[in-house]
């Protein structure tokens, strides 16, 4: 359906080109990770709702990681640092690839970036550093939750065709109707109701699994960090002519599911 509501001819070569067009995936998170990055943007951004509002999610969605991932690091890190888990070693060898695609400048790119590479590739044990793996995971669920929601939620413009539409004769007032439709439908049909960070209460999940006491203490430390982020962007908000609730605990979603 997709590449019926769409003008190309070839679809294929539609998907490459942008696949090849994507930033890296650090030009979109270091702002929100590296001060230093922040500071350099423009007066503008800075003070937009995406990175004040983003910031602070972000720094919540870090601080629930830092607890979990404290709560493994014996388990999962060698005593120099390193990742000695062979399930994580598995998921690192196959993280970079997935999250860039087969580009191989990208990968090695963005590996120095989280400050992933251990001292030895050749080692199976020295392969990765545990400081990147927990800096992986928390931009991982970033993009996943805040990000995607910030990204992901265009349906509200799709839905009026003399405002924006995928296909558009040139002269034309509005997009051509069976591709507004067919658009409409895609919306329709990925754009339903999720379960919200906000809304919801996750000890549930972890519950039997080793070092629950601690993971629900980190659960638990999460939904109240939550509760307050959602009292400062209510209040920031009042003060906005546009409201912004993409960062909102109470309007993202727990996973890619906008």
């Amino acid at each position: 359906l997709l590449h019926r509501m769409t003008p190309f001819e070839d679809f294929g070569a539609v998907s490459k080109a942008a696949v090849a067009s994507i930033l890296p995936i650090w030009t979109y998170c270091d702002a929100f990770i590296n001060q230093t990055t922040y500071d350099g943007l423009p007066k503008l951004l800075r003070e937009s709702p995406f990175y004040v509002d983003g910031r602070d999610f972000y720094n919540v969605l870090s601080g629930f990681i830092d607890e979990f991932f404290d709560a493994f690091e014996m388990e999962w890190c060698t005593a120099d640092g390193h990742v000695r888990d062979e399930h994580v070693v598995a998921f690192l060898d196959a993280y970079p690839k997935a999250v860039n695609g087969p580009d191989g400048r990208q990968v090695n790119l963005m590996e120095l970036w989280l400050g992933i590479v251990g001292e030895s590739m050749t080692s199976k044990w020295q392969k990765y550093r545990c400081d990147g793996l927990r800096k992986g995971m928390k931009v991982l669920y970033f993009i996943v939750t805040g990000l995607h929601r910030h990204m992901g939620h265009v349906a509200d413009l799709m839905r009026d065709p003399e405002l924006t539409s995928p296909s558009w004769l040139e002269g034309q007032r509005a997009g051509q109707p069976r591709q507004a439709m067919q658009a409409a439908l895609i919306a329709a049909t990925t754009g339903y109701t999720n379960p919200k960070l906000g809304k919801n209460s996750w000890g549930f999940m972890f519950e039997g699994m080793e070092e629950a006491g601690r993971i629900q203490k980190a659960t638990a430390n999460f939904e109240a960090n939550l509760d307050n982020l959602k009292k400062v962007i209510d209040s920031r908000n009042l003060g906005r002519k546009i409201p912004y609730f993409d960062m909102h605990p109470d309007f993202v979603d727990c996973s890619v599911a906008v």
